[in-house]
């Protein structure tokens, strides 16, 4: 809470007038390149204050570097990870695409099954929808609740 608080006393008054992505950054604090970068400092400050559960670590993580593991076709691996060793492999190899460029070759077979798997989900959400427009209707008619018919049933 100290630390907080004198970080809270060091920062210039918000005015009103500057966007904070306009404010020079803190002294000896860069401004991140890309969202490979942010994910190594959001993970350095994790450590340092609270690490949380590896399905909150993968979320922030896969929202900060999307475009970046969108374009190295790694965005389903890393989204897909079991562990954290798992998903901090994933993060060095992107990483490493993007230091040595020229050394990512696309795959176009992976390209085409994400694709697919893009265009399934969203056919799934949209019957779901559907499913969902139509008990509303049955419940509507039967005067019965809507959980009661969205609850799962055994045969």
């Amino acid at each position: 809470r100290a630390e907080r608080r004198a970080l809270a006393a060091a920062a210039p008054p918000d005015d009103g007038g500057e966007a904070p992505a306009e404010r020079e950054p803190a002294p000896g604090q860069p401004v991140p390149k890309d969202g490979l970068e942010k994910v190594r400092r959001y993970l350095a400050m994790t450590d340092k204050y609270w690490v949380p559960p590896l399905s909150t670590l993968i979320f922030h993580c896969r929202r900060m570097a999307r475009s970046e593991l969108t374009k190295y076709q790694l965005l389903e691996e890393f989204a897909a990870a079991r562990s954290w060793a798992d998903a901090e492999a994933i993060l060095a190899r992107a990483e490493g695409y993007r230091d040595a460029p020229g050394s990512f070759v696309p795959d176009g077979e992976r390209a085409r099954r994400e694709r697919e798997l893009r265009e399934k989900k969203a056919y799934e959400e949209e019957c779901r929808k559907r499913y969902e427009a139509r008990m509303a209707r049955k419940a509507e008619r039967t005067g019965r609740p809507l959980a009661d018919l969205l609850r799962p049933t055994a045969c």
